[in-house]
């Protein structure tokens, strides 16, 4: 995970992480509601390559309930 998430709100409304920043890129996780703005307003915030990785519903509830349980920990 990245040291400060993405705003709760805007992860849930848009269906998308932030997940680890690697060397060259950052780890993006979303599902098919994702839409490409949000996509589109994280490069264009974080200007970093994005890795995409396409969830599921269920995958994706999962990741978002640990990504902020962890947060607040």
């Amino acid at each position: 995970m990245t040291d400060k998430p993405l705003p709760y709100r805007f992860a849930k409304q848009h269906h998308i992480l932030l997940g680890l920043q690697r060397e060259d890129a950052y780890e993006v996780y979303y599902t098919a509601q994702t839409a490409p703005s949000a996509i589109a307003e994280l490069r264009r915030h974080y200007k970093m390559p994005l890795q995409l990785h396409l969830l599921d519903a269920t995958q994706f509830s999962q990741r978002l309930a640990d990504t902020y349980q962890l947060a607040t920990d």
